[in-house]
C-alpha cells in the first residue's frame, strides 16, 4: 500500500486494507478500520473480524490455561463471547473442555515437573567432579533431558574463571536463572534473594530479575556489586554487564554515566552503537563518529550504524558526509536493502535540495517498499516530497507534521520548511 492511502485513505481503501489485514492474520487491524463505515461489504468484514477475534481470545484463553493462569484464561473467554456471532460453536466447546483438563491436571503435573527439574539440575556437573549416571544427559526423558540441557547453557555462557561460584551455589542458583528464562522473575528474586549476596553470579541474577521487574535502581546496583566481585564487568552469553549497566544508566536520565562505563571497557566490547548513541547524546559528535567508524569497519552490514553516523554528521553541519554515510550503507546492505536507511536516504536529499535526480530516485524506491506501520519520518518523506513535485496536498501533510512530529518533529519542520 503507498504512503498516500496510508495517510489518507478512501472508505474502499479502508475496506482494502481490512481485507488485507484480516488475510494476513490481524484480525483487531481489520476491525479498527472499517467499525465507523456504512454498508454490507464493511459489515461482513467486521463481522468475519470479530469472529476471528473470538477464534484468537478461545486460542490466549488455552494458552493461559495451560500456563496455569485461570484469571487471564476466564477473561479471554469473556472476550471471545462478546466478539463472536454465532460461529464456530465447536471450537467453543473444545476450549471450554480444555480448560476444564489443563486445570484438573495441573496439581499432577507440578509435582512431575518439580521432580525433573531436581532430577535435570543434579544431572549437570560443571567443574567435572562426577555424579550418578542413573541421572545423566543419557535419559530417556526427554524433559530431563532438556532440562538438562538448558541448565548445562546456563553454565557455558559463564566464563570458565566464574563456573566453580556457580557450582558452589549449587541448584538452587540454576534454578532461580531457569525461572527467569522462563519469565517468572519474581519467583526467581525470591530464590535469589536466599543466595549468597557475595557472589558474582547471584549479583548477575539480581541485575536481571530487577530489571525484568522494571526496578531500575536495583538492576543498577546490583550490575555495579557484579562489577566489583567479578573484577571488572563480564560478558555472560550474549549478554555483557558493562553494556547493560550503561543503557539502564541512560535511561534512567544519566547518559554521561552510562558512557563513562562504556569508555571504561575494553577495545572491541558489544556496545558500539550504544557508546556512539550517548556520546551523540552528550555532545561529543566527534567522538560518536569515530566510535561508528571503528563498528562499521567490523561489521559493515549494519544499517543501524550508517544511519547514526549520517545523522551524527548532518547534526555537526556536513550534510555532504551524511548522505555519503547512507549511500555507502546502501551499498554495503544492497542484499537486503533497510528500508529505514533508504527512507533517511531519501528525506537527507530533499531536505537539502542535493543532486535531485538521485533524490527522486531513492524517494521511489523507498515509497514502493512495503510498509506495515508508518512513522512521521514516512509523514515526513512523502510532505517533503509533494512540495518537491508541487502537490496539493503539500500544505496539509506540512501541518500534519508540525501537529504530529513532537518538539523534535516541530522544530526540524520550522528549519527546512518555513512558513515564509
Amino acid at each position: 500500500m503507498s504512503l498516500w492511502s496510508w495517510f489518507f485513505p478512501s472508505p474502499a481503501d479502508r475496506i482494502r486494507q481490512a481485507q488485507v489485514a484480516l488475510a494476513e492474520g490481524r484480525p483487531a487491524e481489520a476491525r479498527l478500520a472499517v467499525m465507523d463505515l456504512e454498508g454490507d461489504e464493511a459489515a461482513a468484514v467486521q463481522i468475519a473480524a470479530e469472529n476471528a477475534l473470538a477464534l484468537l481470545n478461545l486460542d490466549e484463553a488455552i494458552a493461559a490455561s495451560a500456563l496455569g493462569n485461570d484469571a487471564r484464561a476466564v477473561e479471554h473467554v469473556e472476550l471471545a463471547n462478546s466478539f463472536h456471532h454465532g460461529a464456530h460453536p465447536e471450537r467453543f466447546a473444545a476450549a471450554r473442555a480444555q480448560i476444564r483438563g489443563n486445570r484438573e491436571e495441573r496439581e499432577a503435573a507440578a509435582r512431575r515437573d518439580a521432580a525433573r527439574r531436581e532430577a535435570s539440575l543434579l544431572a549437570v556437573d560443571p567443574l567435572g567432579l562426577g555424579h550418578d549416571d542413573s541421572l545423566s544427559l543419557g535419559s530417556n526423558d526427554p524433559e530431563v533431558e532438556a532440562l538438562a540441557a538448558r541448565t548445562a547453557l546456563l553454565i557455558e555462557a559463564w566464563p570458565e574463571a566464574h563456573r566453580p561460584a556457580i557450582d558452589a551455589l549449587g541448584p538452587p542458583f540454576l534454578d532461580a536463572m531457569l525461572d527467569l528464562e522462563d519469565g517468572e522473575a519474581g519467583k526467581a528474586m525470591a530464590t535469589l534473594a536466599t543466595l549468597d549476596e557475595r557472589s558474582a553470579p547471584v549479583a548477575w541474577g539480581r541485575a536481571l530479575a530487577s530489571a525484568a521487574l522494571d526496578d531500575r535502581p536495583a538492576a543498577i546496583r546490583h550490575l555495579r556489586r557484579m562489577a566489583e566481585l567479578a573484577g571488572g564487568h563480564v560478558a555472560v552469553g550474549g549478554r555483557h554487564s558493562g553494556v547493560m549497566l550503561a543503557d539502564l544508566l541512560a535511561a534512567s536520565g544519566a547518559p554521561a554515566e552510562g558512557l563513562a562505563v562504556l569508555r571504561a571497557l575494553p577495545a572491541g566490547h558489544p556496545g558500539a552503537l550504544l557508546e556512539a548513541l550517548l556520546r551523540e547524546a552528550t555532545g561529543d559528535l566527534a567522538g560518536a563518529e569515530a566510535t561508528l567508524g571503528a563498528a562499521i569497519r567490523a561489521e559493515p552490514q549494519q544499517s543501524a550504524l550508517y544511519r547514526v553516523l549520517a545523522r551524527v554528521r548532518r547534526t555537526g553541519g556536513h550534510d555532504v558526509a551524511g548522505l555519503a554515510a547512507l549511500e555507502k550503507g546502501l551499498e554495503s546492505t544492497k542484499a537486503s536493502p533497510d528500508r529505514g536507511l533508504l527512507r533517511d536516504l531519501a528525506i537527507g536529499y530533499l531536505e537539502t535540495g542535493l543532486e535531485p535526480d538521485r533524490g527522486n530516485e531513492v524517494t521511489a524506491m523507498a515509497q514502493s517498499m512495503p510498509i506495515d506501520d508508518p512513522a512521521w519520518d514516512d509523514l515526513w518523506l512523502m510532505a517533503l516530497h509533494a512540495r518537491r513535485t508541487g502537490h496539493p496536498e503539500a500544505a496539509n501533510l506540512r501541518e500534519r507534521a508540525l501537529s504530529t512530529g513532537g518538539p523534535a518533529g516541530q522544530q526540524r519542520v520550522e528549519r527546512i520548511w518555513p512558513t515564509s
